[in-house]
């Protein structure tokens, strides 16, 4: 099964994950990753990078920004 990231700015990764598990059972493999306000936008894509081969286990990762 793929392995689902949800990246955005602010809050909308918990929003559009808690809509997604009400409409699927997908719950295991999909993680959230919020750029807050004042965080470093090179720190952020690192950790998106590392989230992307940590979860690679499978049969890869869908990214949706």
């Amino acid at each position: 099964m793929v392995s689902i990231i949800i990246a955005t700015h602010g809050k909308l990764a918990e929003g559009l994950l808690d809509s997604l598990e009400l409409i699927t059972v997908m719950k295991d493999n999909i993680r959230t990753l919020s750029l807050e306000r004042l965080m470093d936008v090179t720190r952020n894509g690192k950790i998106l990078k590392n989230t992307v081969m940590e979860m690679d286990y499978v049969t890869g990762v869908i990214v949706f920004t």
